[in-house]
């Protein structure tokens, strides 16, 4: 059986749904193919710092459902004392905050955070526009081009131990950069946090917001949109292979040996396993796919959901509300932590970041059960990977600040392993250089053709429309 379609996009998530109404949107009859049993799903991240405004504008996502629970939480880190402090948006009472800890820290943060939001917003035209970063810089003012040449090849730690002399302050700050993969010591990981200083959640630079649902409302929104414009969605729609002629792309192969032909393939999946495991080998060269598949990831990050019967209550209050705390006790953590996942061992101490979105009633969720979610960086994937060890190293850090918490831990209800693939190449590229393959009228949109690892959507749109661009000249160019 062959049907036929303008544009094909495969795997759902952000990246696919976004693509695919899109795509649609824009008049092309499209499909969208799901391996899973829905295109949706259950389970995924509680906050999120890079949900593309253009796409939550263009396709309406608020008309269709998403609703947003915390607009910006602050980023903190535990005190002396056990009291979190918060880096909120209000930078003199920050200030006055820190000055508990150091005076001299108080005075520089107001200086940095004004400084960071002012270099990192002049980027944008790179990391929302697609320009490549050599491009916007040519449009900076002289000192704000000094400075991005000076970050290019700085890293967050370095940077950092400039401005600040509190270790529990810069480890908090250092972690916006591990989060997308980098090791705060990595040459140019300073530019990781000005790419998270970038970002935009509720209109609010720097934001990092929870939607009602968590992912799962936002993908619900993304497919009321998608089956609005007349996505065709495919769910336990297994893609075997890809089709093509000559070295232009011509459609899809099911495992249930359907044939889908498409003038335009937008894939959500990674350029590794887009490239390395459906297209054809002759395509893109034997040497070629041997390096993608060679280029798997060894270190990435863990996410899970622990089950509580209370809430958790630093320095003797609960705290957790408006907040997300990093608990990483100084910069060294995060290296101690690489070096042992980069040997396959789960670090006892990773840095972890905890946040507790407000409970929600739902058939999927009791009212009674408050569900923290945590990010722990670094882990090692693979057989060195080990979920008992990475419950008890995350329960062993809490239980520093808040004794007796493991007594509250009913569950750990879900887990996710995420390769991160950071690049400063990446960072610096154009979107052309990310979405764009070797084979004409294939696209990607996975998380790695982001400028950093992150669910964003930005890609997905940037992909779709290049996808849209090539079937208005007709397949060709």
């Amino acid at each position: 059986m062959t049907e036929r379609f303008d544009a094909a996009v495969i795997g759902s998530g952000v990246g696919g749904l976004a693509a695919a109404a899109l795509l649609a949107k824009s008049g092309l009859r499209t499909v969208l193919c799901e391996r899973g049993e829905s295109v949706v799903g259950s389970s995924g991240l509680a906050a999120f710092r890079a949900l593309d405004p253009q796409i939550v504008k263009a396709l309406r996502l608020s008309r269709r459902g998403l609703k947003f629970a915390q607009r910006d939480l602050a980023l903190s880190f535990i005190r002396n004392g056990g009291q979190p402090l918060a880096l909120g948006r209000d930078r003199h009472a920050v200030a006055r905050a820190l000055a508990g800890l150091s005076q001299a820290d108080a005075a520089a943060f107001v200086v940095f955070r004004r400084e960071v939001f002012a270099l990192s917003k002049a980027l944008r035209p790179a990391w929302w526009d697609g320009a490549s970063l050599d491009e916007t810089a040519s449009g900076l003012k002289a000192a704000q081009r000094k400075q991005l040449s000076r970050l290019a090849v700085t890293s967050a730690a370095a940077w950092l131990s400039e401005h600040f002399e509190s270790d529990a302050l810069k480890a908090a700050l250092a972690f916006d950069a591990a989060t997308r993969g980098f090791a705060p010591g990595e040459p140019g990981s300073a530019l990781a946090l000005l790419w998270s200083s970038a970002q935009e959640m509720c209109g609010l630079q720097g934001a990092v917001a929870i939607p009602r649902g968590g992912q799962s409302g936002v993908l619900q929104a993304l497919a009321q949109a998608a089956q609005k414009h007349g996505v065709e969605l495919r769910s336990s729609a297994t893609v075997a292979s890809l089709a093509a002629i000559g070295n232009t792309v011509s459609g899809l192969e099911l495992a249930s040996g359907e044939q889908i032909e498409a003038t335009a393939v937008v894939s959500a999946l990674s350029r590794r396993v887009t490239l390395g495991s459906l297209a054809p080998t002759a395509l893109i060269g034997i040497a070629a796919a041997r390096a993608l598949m060679a280029e798997t990831p060894h270190v990435g990050a863990a996410s899970l959901i622990m089950g509580l019967n209370r809430s958790p209550e630093f320095g003797g209050a609960a705290s957790l509300g408006d907040k997300r705390i990093v608990i990483a006790e100084k910069l060294e953590t995060y290296e101690v932590a690489l070096s042992a996942a980069r040997l396959g061992r789960m670090p006892q101490e990773p840095a972890i970041e905890l946040v507790l979105p407000p409970a929600e009633k739902s058939a999927q969720q009791l009212a009674s059960r408050l569900q923290l979610h945590v990010r722990a960086w670094p882990v090692p994937l693979g057989d060195g990977f080990d979920r008992d060890l990475l419950v008890r190293a995350v329960t062993t850090l809490i239980e520093r600040h808040v004794p007796g918490f493991g007594g509250g831990v009913a569950s750990c209800d879900a887990l996710t392993l995420d390769a991160l693939t950071p690049s400063i190449a990446r960072l610096s590229a154009s979107a052309e250089a990310r979405i764009a393959t070797p084979i004409r009228g294939l696209f990607v949109c996975g998380s790695d053709a982001e400028p950093a690892d992150a669910v964003s959507g930005r890609a997905a749109r940037q992909a779709a429309h290049a996808a849209i661009a090539w079937l208005r000249r007709g397949g060709q160019g």
